[in-house]
């Protein structure tokens, strides 16, 4: 928005959380980069967590590295789901 309005002072970090707050920032499945779905990461977490899948295998069913399953697995990324 460009209305005089819409502006306000603030830090970016109070920027970031005024997003947030509105539900505005892109997260999960809304990235245009994501390659997984919040379902597919549901999987990868009930998988790892039983023991089932070893965090390479994860990666190799799901497109995308063991380091980005560790982070997954951790709730370093999608914090949300």
């Amino acid at each position: 928005c460009c209305n005089p309005k819409c502006i306000f002072d603030g830090t970016p970090l109070a920027n970031m959380q005024d997003r947030d707050r509105k539900g505005r920032g892109s997260r999960g499945e809304r990235m245009n980069t994501a390659k997984l779905t919040e379902q597919q990461v549901r999987d990868i977490r009930a998988n790892f967590a039983l023991c089932r899948v070893s965090k390479s295998e994860l990666g190799r069913r799901f497109g995308v590295s063991n380091v980005m399953i560790g982070l997954i697995v951790r709730g370093k990324n999608w914090k949300h789901v």
